[in-house]
């Protein structure tokens, strides 16, 4: 590509910006493109082992909220199955993540009502359902690195609303006065 200055002089190493390759038509699903973004942050020393540990965690949520879908199609409706995921889940889901364990179906079948619940048994089912929302905010922030380090490495830009996601503070000793 060349551009002209305001003399009309053509300046020919000025260099079209590199399109994005479509993502779709690389067939690369959320996991594969999350995969290699996670890889070269590592590579980069950008994160840790455990860092990465923990947003292949929260690609794992939402893949198990929404299926393996191509990366190019992601919309804000899957962010919010996500988050309904997480709400359904057990406070403490991590060990039916453990190969063999069951995985997100054996995690929400656990705190399903059961026939006979007398209602302190329900209350304390109850009080055992919903992540907490600064994991809930853990996986958004790892959720968001991930498409953001894709759109940064060429891949789909999203536009997606991460913080409406997130759970409204309350402020404890708030003076109204």
């Amino acid at each position: 590509r060349t551009s002209a200055d305001s003399r009309g002089a053509v300046d020919d190493r000025v260099q079209a910006p590199m399109a994005p390759v479509e993502d779709e038509a690389r067939g690369q699903t959320f996991s594969e493109v999350a995969e290699i973004i996670i890889t070269t942050k590592v590579r980069e020393r950008l994160w840790s082992p455990d860092r990465a540990r923990e947003v292949r965690a929260s690609v794992n949520l939402f893949v198990g909220a929404n299926g393996d879908i191509p990366f190019a199609r992601i919309e804000q409706l899957h962010l919010f199955a996500c988050v309904d995921l997480m709400s359904r889940l057990p406070k403490k889901y991590n060990h039916f993540m453990v190969q063999g364990q069951g995985g997100f179906a054996a995690a929400l079948a656990s705190v399903e009502p059961h026939p006979l619940e007398s209602e302190a048994d329900k209350a304390v089912r109850l009080g055992n359902i919903g992540v907490h929302s600064a994991t809930r905010n853990k996986h958004l922030t790892w959720l968001k690195a991930v498409v953001d380090g894709a759109a940064a490495a060429g891949f789909t830009k999203h536009s997606l609303d991460f913080k409406s996601l997130r759970p409204v503070r309350i402020l404890k000793n708030f003076n109204r006065g």
